[in-house]
């Protein structure tokens, strides 16, 4: 083979190599293109989950609290209202949002279960202002201001059974033991649909006729 035609020959197959060479890097290129841009979008996916939790659980946190504001405004009415046995009268279906399953001598006069007017306090939709207590000058940010019912649920007798007593014994104003409430309230966020509910139990102080706090 003459000189010429070999070193035609290695022309030849060097240029065949580098055009393998480039088409190998260009592989590996887009390959490495193609897994930076699914890395990006899991990137992308996974702070927009974050974003949407972070958002998710500050919506709940609102609701929360503003049923916690919802109690404490219950608890409040209580501690100022409820002072001695004849302002128990208040329970006896005349004032909106209290409510009581039993009657009491010389207070409670009718029977008024929050049952009645509020079937499931766990459905936001059933709340309004002919069922229970709205709290005033609260965040208007949120989508409804919460509220709060109160439940007279009888006496507190220190033992187990500590509610059971008879609400027509004609010395039960002189009974010191504490009175019990059951507190329900419902706050929500700046969502409609997203919302807590709430209960506590509140005791009057003891004391026969007024109560001492």
């Amino acid at each position: 083979m003459s000189y010429r035609a070999m070193k035609n020959n290695l022309e030849s197959l060097h240029s065949v190599s580098l055009a393998a060479q480039r088409g190998a890097i260009l592989i590996v290129v887009l390959v490495i293109l193609m897994v930076m841009t699914m890395i990006g979008l899991t990137s992308s996916s996974n702070m927009l989950s974050q974003q949407q939790m972070s958002v998710a659980y500050q919506q709940r946190s609102m609701a929360g609290v503003a049923a916690e504001a919802a109690l404490r405004a219950a608890e409040a009415y209580l501690s100022n209202n409820i002072t001695s046995t004849p302002r128990l009268a208040n329970f006896s279906g005349n004032t909106l949002g209290l409510y009581s399953n039993y009657t009491m001598l010389g207070a409670i006069t009718n029977t008024s279960p929050a049952s009645v007017s509020l079937a499931d306090v766990a459905d936001p939709d059933l709340w309004d202002a002919n069922n229970s207590v709205e709290v005033i000058d609260y965040d208007p940010s949120v989508a409804n201001p919460p509220r709060y019912i109160i439940e007279y649920i009888g006496r507190d007798k220190g033992t187990a059974n500590k509610l059971a007593i008879d609400y027509n014994d004609p010395n039960i104003a002189a009974d010191p033991k504490p009175h019990v409430f059951q507190i329900t309230s419902i706050g929500w966020s700046r969502d409609q649909g997203i919302y807590s509910v709430l209960q506590s139990t509140f005791k009057t102080g003891k004391g026969g006729g007024s109560f001492v706090y």
